[in-house]
C-alpha cells in the first residue's frame, strides 16, 4: 500500500531564525511526498521570508499586519542590542510583545477560515502555540511544537545556578549579580508573555487554551521537538514528550560571494578556521 501524502502546516513568526528549522523540516517532509506549507503573519513587503521558503517547494501563504516594514526591522535591531540598558530592553520587549500579539490575532483570524479537514498535522514554534493548540483542537488534528532556540519554558528551566533567559547574552561564566539578573529579567519575560495570552482576543470563536499557561504545554501537552544536542546544554529537566534530535539544517544553500571565494582560495590547505555563531552558512 502506498503511503498516504500528509498535509501539513507549519506555522512560525516571522523571523528568520524561527523559520529557518520549520523550512528545513519542511524541505525534507517535501522530499518525501508530502505537502507541507508555511504560515506567517508578516509586515507588507518583506518578501525575504518567502524567498526562504519556496526554494524549497514549500507552500508558503502571509497574512499582512499593521507593522510596516520599517517598523519591523527597527523592532528586530531593538531586540538584539545588548547595549540598551534595563529600561531600554524592557521598552523593547513591551513592543516586541505588542508586535506578536497582532502577529497571533491576524494568525488565528484567518487559518480560523480553514476548512477542518485541510490539514493532516500542524506544527508550530512556541510564539504561535497559542493559536495553534486552539485551532488543532477544533480541526482535530494533532499540533507538535519544533522549537527554534533553547527551551525557556518553565517545564524545562534548569535549576539556579543556571537561569535560563530569553536573550543571547547568558554565558556559563556569570558571578552571582549577572545570574541574579538574568534571572529577573527571565521572570519578568515569562510574566509579560502570560500577561499577553490572558490579554489576547482571537475572535468571536471561543479559544479556551489562550487562557492557560500556553508557554507550559511544550512536553507536557504536546510533543516538543528541540533541534540542539543535550551535551551542549545547560543541566536541565525533560518532559515526557521533549525530543532532542540534534541541528535540523537545510541542505539548499546559498552560494558564497564571489569575493569570499577568492579569498578562500587564496589561502593555503588547512588555514582557515570557520567559527559559526548561529549562520547557517556552509563552506
Amino acid at each position: 500500500e502506498e503511503p498516504r501524502q500528509l498535509s501539513v502546516l507549519m506555522v512560525t513568526l516571522p523571523f528568520s531564525g524561527h523559520l529557518a528549522v520549520h523550512v528545513a523540516l519542511g524541505e525534507e517532509l517535501v522530499r518525501r511526498g508530502h505537502k507541507a506549507t508555511v504560515f506567517v503573519a508578516a509586515p507588507e513587503g518583506y518578501n525575504r521570508l518567502r524567498e526562504q521558503v519556496e526554494k524549497g517547494g514549500i507552500l508558503y501563504q502571509s497574512a499582512p499586519v499593521r507593522t510596516t516594514h520599517e517598523e519591523f526591522v527597527t523592532l528586530v535591531e531593538n531586540h538584539v542590542n545588548n547595549s540598551q540598558g534595563l529600561m531600554g530592553t524592557l521598552a523593547s520587549g513591551g513592543r516586541t510583545l505588542a508586535f506578536v500579539q497582532e502577529i497571533l490575532q491576524v494568525t488565528y483570524s484567518v487559518l480560523a477560515m480553514s476548512e477542518p479537514n485541510e490539514w493532516d498535522l500542524v506544527l508550530t514554534d512556541e510564539g504561535t502555540l497559542s493559536v495553534t493548540s486552539c485551532l488543532s483542537d477544533r480541526w482535530r488534528v494533532p499540533v507538535i511544537v519544533l522549537s527554534s532556540n533553547l527551551p525557556f519554558t518553565p517545564n524545562h528551566q534548569p535549576p539556579w545556578p543556571f537561569p535560563t533567559v530569553l536573550s543571547n547574552n547568558l554565558s556559563d561564566n556569570l558571578g552571582f549579580r549577572g545570574r541574579f539578573l538574568v534571572t529577573i529579567h527571565a521572570v519578568l519575560t515569562r510574566l509579560m508573555i502570560t500577561m499577553s495570552v490572558y490579554a489576547s482576543s482571537y475572535g468571536s470563536i471561543e479559544c479556551p487554551t489562550t487562557t492557560a499557561q500556553i508557554i507550559s504545554m511544550s512536553g507536557v501537552r504536546v510533543p516538543f521537538i528541540v533541534p540542539s544536542v543535550i551535551g551542549f546544554e545547560y543541566p536541565r529537566p525533560i518532559s515526557s514528550l521533549t525530543t532532542y534530535t540534534g541541528p535540523i539544517l537545510s541542505p539548499i544553500t546559498d552560494p558564497l560571494p564571489g569575493d569570499i571565494l577568492t579569498w578562500l582560495d587564496s589561502r593555503p590547505t588547512g588555514s582557515v578556521v570557520y567559527i559559526s555563531m548561529g549562520s547557517g552558512v556552509i563552506l
